[in-house]
């Protein structure tokens, strides 16, 4: 059975049977899935490491596995795969426990939950576009909000604001057009292993 909505991801009767048929196939299938998408998710995440640009200001790609998770397991599956690549990611590039992996850390658990939340409550009004707009809006507010409460703690941060908020539409739109058509290719991978 396929059933989609029109924004692309996947209905929500059709993201419960996968997630029953990944239960009674065990918990080792549904693992193989979320580390493989977690890969791809730690991969992105190293790669945007290498942009020469604030942490704040990085194109925050991954979330294109992150909504890709949501739109075809649910944000249970998305908050772990969400957790890993934070976590793994900066063990790979060498963050881990500094600013940057907190900067990570608050903003991937922002538009995680954010855009998990409103594909849940939402998917029939917003498409996966407006999804990831919300989420890369929450991604930025989020990491902007712990670097002026734990590290700068001045005012002259709120002025960088517009360009923060200026940066996240783009990156949200190409995230969201990206996630439609990997939660595409993604169910289509599962309706042929029978998993729906």
């Amino acid at each position: 059975m396929k059933a989609r909505t029109a924004g692309g991801s996947t209905s929500l009767q059709n993201k419960d049977e996968i997630q029953k048929t990944l239960r009674e196939g065990g918990y080792t299938r549904e693992m193989v899935y979320l580390s493989m998408l977690s890969a791809f998710a730690v991969a992105i995440h190293s790669a945007e490491a290498s942009f020469p640009t604030p942490p704040w200001l990085k194109p925050g790609l991954a979330n294109i596995i992150t909504l890709t998770t949501i739109a075809c397991f649910g944000l249970r599956c998305a908050i772990y795969v969400t957790l890993l690549r934070v976590v793994v990611g900066s063990l790979v590039i060498g963050t881990f426990l500094n600013p940057a992996f907190f900067l990570s850390l608050a903003g991937g658990a922002a538009s995680v939950l954010g855009m998990g939340l409103m594909h849940r409550w939402f998917s029939k009004t917003f498409s996966l576009i407006g999804i990831s707009l919300a989420g890369a809006y929450l991604h930025s507010l989020a990491q902007m909000a712990f670097v002026s409460l734990v590290f700068i703690r001045h005012t002259d941060i709120l002025y960088l604001f517009p360009i923060v908020l200026a940066s996240a539409l783009p990156t949200g739109v190409v995230t969201g057009i990206a996630s439609i058509h990997a939660s595409e290719k993604l169910s289509a991978f599962l309706e042929e292993k029978k998993l729906v």
